[in-house]
């Protein structure tokens, strides 16, 4: 079996930073599982799992913070992206 945490790695640091460089940065929030969401469109979902996402924010360094929510809190992954627009 394959290991798809180099490209997923790949993947999130082509659009996301665990730090805001500068202004153009956006600070956004992301789960495990909506970052799994997002791969599964390109790697096949067998071989990949919530475990190879998290593995993967971790070794790049991104931070885990609580963040309030409508209905709960949640602890969710703090993500940079570019703004574009």
């Amino acid at each position: 079996m394959e290991d798809y945490t180099e490209e997923i790695w790949e993947l999130i640091v082509r659009y996301y930073s665990p730090i805001a460089t500068t202004d153009s940065w956006v600070c956004t929030y992301k789960s495990t599982l909506e970052l799994l969401a997002m791969v599964v469109g390109v790697i096949p979902t067998t071989p990949v799992s919530e475990h190879d996402i998290y593995e993967v924010m971790r070794e790049m360094g991104f931070a885990i913070e609580l963040v309030e929510q409508a209905n709960q809190d949640a602890f969710l992954w703090k993500l940079y992206k570019m703004d574009v627009s």
